[in-house]
């Protein structure tokens, strides 16, 4: 649990979340206008400090990821942009890295997050044509930077895209060998093990545990655990046509999940995400009064990668209605 002395690093905390899509159209803008030069120096310069944010996760990986997503929402003002990049950078990583990415972003733009049955038949291989672009691409930038993991990290998901199980498990091999500590490689593979793609809920838990196990102490990677637990709930929810805090409120699960969240918490305490999933805990877990003030110490500070913000803003304005009604 964390106390009202938290509200002194609200307005840090809304910066990391907001500040980091600001730093994203930074960098989109300085691509768009082909501003190559300083869109590498300042990337390359992040990538070497080897920063991590308050979630012990790498400053450059999620901005990487943010870029990206952020250019695939404008594919006409990007793709001629990131061409013209990768031709006059041939020798450089990052171009390809981030057309890569871009790539697979705007394959799934299209298909959109469905569940497969439910996709359109003609997205199919405009999906597929996309993610074999990505590939592509990822592949070069892995080749012109063999020191980085960032490239295979890419791979894994465009690779869970296609469904190629076998050519995930060896870019994951290679992201870890790489960097043992890189969160996003261990996160694609979970959702690798998760039944939606083919796994199992043993596979998923297995992974996760593991991998939390051999974190060498890194108590971030238990937010493996806790996505494999909300995934859990998820399934147990579609499967019974109950609801997630049927499972959220199982005393064992709630234990084990809450001292995950501690745990973290007890080594980043700033982060955002962690933050979020301990409001997120209680509130299934109906632990009204509790949730309820750690969202008013998070204000606008919604972690996206958790729960989505109407999601909050609307749970925010019911719990505020219990209690107005002396509910708890």
């Amino acid at each position: 649990m964390f106390s009202l002395a938290m509200k002194g690093v609200l307005f840090l905390m809304f910066f990391m979340v907001s500040g980091s899509a600001e730093t994203s159209q930074t960098y989109v803008s300085l691509i768009q206008s082909k501003n190559f030069f300083e869109a590498e120096r300042q990337l390359t310069e992040l990538e070497n400090s080897k920063l991590k944010n308050a979630d012990g996760n790498y400053v450059f990986y999620q901005t990487i990821r943010e870029i990206s997503k952020d250019l695939a929402l404008d594919p006409d003002a990007s793709l001629p942009a990131l061409n013209t990049w990768c031709g006059q950078s041939s020798h450089l990583y990052l171009p390809f890295l981030i057309r890569g990415r871009f790539y697979k972003d705007f394959a799934w733009a299209d298909r959109g997050t469905t569940f497969a049955d439910k996709v359109l038949p003609e997205a199919w291989p405009v999906f597929k044509e996309r993610l074999a672009l990505a590939k592509k691409d990822l592949s070069e930038a892995a080749g012109l930077n063999p020191q980085s993991a960032e490239p295979w990290v890419a791979l894994m998901a465009v690779d869970l895209g296609l469904g190629d199980y076998e050519n995930l498990e060896k870019s994951f091999n290679e992201a870890v060998k790489l960097d043992k500590d890189h969160y996003g490689s261990y996160y694609v593979m979970l959702q690798s093990k998760m039944e939606k793609w083919g796994g199992s809920n043993e596979e998923m838990f297995e992974f996760a545990r593991s991998a939390y196990r051999k974190g060498d102490g890194n108590p971030a990677f238990g937010f493996l655990l806790l996505e494999a637990h909300d995934e859990m709930a998820s399934r147990r929810k579609s499967a019974t046509d109950g609801k997630k805090q049927d499972y959220y409120q199982r005393p064992e699960i709630y234990e084990e999940m809450r001292g995950i969240v501690d745990a973290i918490l007890k080594e980043y305490s700033q982060s955002v995400r962690a933050l979020n999933w301990s409001a997120k805990i209680d509130y299934f877990a109906g632990k009204y009064a509790e949730a309820l003030r750690q969202l008013e110490l998070l204000e606008d500070a919604v972690d996206e990668d958790v729960w989505k913000r109407d999601f909050v803003m609307k749970t925010k304005a019911w719990l505020n209605s219990q209690r107005a009604m002396g509910k708890f």
